[in-house]
């Protein structure tokens, strides 16, 4: 075991999900790892280690690709955000969605704000969600509330407030592609 955790080569050309994944538990914070994210967040950096150290495409990675069935029937279906926090493989996501189209500076800038001391007591379930989406919306620049509804994740009347002067978001994607009809109603909603 320790000679694959330590063989530069496979690192280097294949990566490793469990390894990587594993690391990035060492780095999730609280306050924007909400419930149902815990095995979700640490895959930020496992893809963010899989595209900068084993040059591994993170769109669509294919720890990804195994779970995009699971996707086109939770978006076209009536199920509930519980669902989404329930399956890590719908969760990541909107995570991958944020850095495929926004890039990684835009999560390098968010980590460093929830850094300062203001956003060390945040506890509140609903109010990580709505700090995470305000945040996020304002280092990509567009109002993600869009992708947010897409995804069925809850956010306040209050915080989309805080960002209706940005314009609303909703990728054109291979996700957003295989759910047409719902990905329509979605951009009809915001008049994207």
């Amino acid at each position: 075991m320790l000679a694959y955790l330590l063989n530069k080569r496979v690192l280097l050309d294949k990566g490793s999900w469990g390894i990587y994944h594993e690391m990035g538990h060492n780095m999730q914070r609280p306050a924007w790892t909400f419930q149902g994210t815990v095995e979700v967040t640490c895959n930020v950096f496992t893809l963010y280690a899989m595209e900068t150290i084993s040059k591994q495409p993170i769109w669509i990675h294919e720890w990804l690709k195994r779970h995009l069935q699971n996707v086109k029937k939770y978006v076209n279906s009536a199920k509930s955000f519980e669902i989404w926090q329930s399956d890590p493989g719908l969760g990541l996501f909107i995570y991958a969605q944020i850095a495929h189209h926004f890039g990684w500076d835009v999560y390098k800038k968010v980590f460093r704000e929830y850094e300062q001391p203001d956003c060390q007591d945040i506890r509140d379930n609903q109010q990580k969600i709505d700090t995470w989406f305000v945040k996020m919306s304002t280092a990509c620049g567009y109002n993600l509330a869009p992708l947010f509804d897409f995804w069925k994740i809850p956010i306040t009347d209050e915080s989309i407030n805080t960002c209706q002067h940005l314009q609303a978001y909703l990728p054109a994607d291979e996700v957003t592609d295989i759910t047409r009809e719902y990905t329509n109603s979605i951009r009809d909603k915001y008049h994207i």
